[in-house]
């Protein structure tokens, strides 16, 4: 364990070096996490805007879905999403050999090997706003329903997590699905939506449900 913990500590070094290298790619990508968090809270007031509630939600609500949302889905694209990227990567261009000749757990490189720092910000930013809102609801949550929380935000991330790599794994024996990761980041934003919204046909999709429940079930929780 602590071999691994040392290697961990080089890897956030080395990516932290590359960031002062390009300050300028660093800021940009700051600033489109930023407008990516935003663009979801005007999605909201657009949803919400000819209705005091949808299925069941308030505007408030959905407010405080969606900042959690970037919490939990912001740490997720902190630590997973740029190395599901890479690994497509690596196996697509032949390089996934000389990960597994090395004398280090292969999927610990694989899934831990690049840090995405600029999305910290938008990670502090849903905090504040999850903060904000609560208040707006005058929902003081304890300790309890806080843990509960955290247990479930964990859980939801190792989900997301478990899901995107098992996909991945397939591009093994079909290297011409390496681009399928871009579909999943994209279909990961239905869980910033309740499951409510998910009727009908929806509900007949396995994968679906799982999805709605990675911020509306810790929420629900909170609420």
């Amino acid at each position: 364990m602590k071999k691994y913990v040392n290697i961990y500590k080089r890897l956030l070094s080395m990516n932290a070096s590359v960031l002062l290298a390009y300050r300028g790619n660093f800021m940009n990508s700051v600033l489109a996490s930023l407008l990516w968090c935003a663009f979801s809270f005007v999605s909201i007031l657009l949803l919400t805007s000819r209705s005091p509630d949808v299925f069941g939600w308030t505007r408030d609500q959905l407010m405080l879905l969606t900042a959690m949302y970037s919490v939990v889905v912001g740490v997720v694209h902190i630590f997973i999403t740029n190395n599901m990227f890479e690994m497509a990567n690596t196996i697509r261009f032949g390089r996934l050999d000389a990960i597994l000749a090395k004398p280090v757990e292969s999927q610990f490189m694989l899934s831990l090997k690049e840090v995405n720092y600029p999305t910290i910000p938008r990670v502090v930013s849903g905090c504040i706003l999850v903060v904000f809102f609560l208040f707006r609801l005058h929902v003081y949550p304890g300790l309890s329903e806080v843990g509960v929380f955290f247990l479930l935000s964990c859980a939801s991330i190792t989900f997301l997590y478990s899901f995107w790599f098992t996909i991945m794994v397939f591009t093994i024996y079909y290297p011409e699905l390496w681009n399928l990761i871009e579909l999943l980041v994209h279909f990961t934003d239905i869980a910033k939506y309740p499951g409510e919204m998910y009727s009908g046909l929806g509900q007949f999709i396995g994968f679906l449900l799982p999805l709605t429940l990675i911020v509306s079930l810790p929420t629900k929780t909170v609420l």
